[in-house]
């Protein structure tokens, strides 16, 4: 089964939501997929790539669905 687009946008907003609530988000790692990072983060990248993320700024305004 594939998940929509628009399931994992809103997957990625609660995920969003629960980290910025924890008071250990800074100390926190997250492994995900492709789709998953491109709907939390707005950015499209490679296997093993790392990024800092703020769980607090806004979501991504647009996202291009490509790896």
């Amino acid at each position: 089964r594939t998940e929509s687009e628009a399931a994992v946008i809103e997957r990625a907003n609660r995920f969003r939501s629960a980290m910025a609530a924890r008071p250990d988000w800074r100390e926190t790692i997250v492994v995900s997929h492709w789709a998953f990072i491109l709907a939390l983060t707005g950015q499209s990248l490679t296997n093993g790539t790392w990024i800092e993320y703020d769980p607090a700024s806004p979501p991504p305004s647009s996202l291009t669905w490509r790896p």
